[in-house]
């Protein structure tokens, strides 16, 4: 092997290493004082405003594809619906700050606490007021 075949192998594995390391939703979820509007992998938008927040908790699972740990916030709604919010790490802080701001019931203890994990599981993050969801 010359050198400069090595030296394209290189210049190929930095490129690839520099990809790996953006996040793969940058642009996934906007916050706003009356919601949230995350987007799909299919182009689909879900909205949600913060008032129709009935349940929340946090998932740390494993995926066998992609060898990874991967986290989500799962919401459910008034109206019955059942999100799962894919969450970059840059905007995790934030998205559990909004909650913890706009969702009365949010608990922030257990969300720091599955954040934080490195094990699987799921953390119920939201008690709601009277005892009723």
């Amino acid at each position: 092997m010359n050198r400069d075949h090595l030296e394209s192998i290189v210049t190929v594995l930095a490129m690839f290493a520099a990809g790996l390391s953006k996040p793969v939703n940058y642009h996934a979820i906007e916050m706003t004082e009356d919601g949230f509007h995350f987007y799909q992998y299919e182009g689909r938008c879900d909205s949600t405003r913060w008032d129709e927040i009935r349940d929340v908790r946090f998932m740390r699972s494993y995926d066998d594809l992609s060898n990874n740990i991967e986290t989500e916030w799962l919401i459910d709604t008034a109206d019955g619906r059942h999100i799962a919010v894919l969450v970059e790490f840059m905007h995790r802080r934030r998205f559990g700050r909004a909650l913890a701001r706009h969702v009365p019931g949010f608990l922030a203890a257990p969300a720091r606490a599955g954040v934080a994990s490195w094990k699987t599981g799921v953390w119920q993050c939201y008690a709601p007021a009277g005892g009723q969801q």
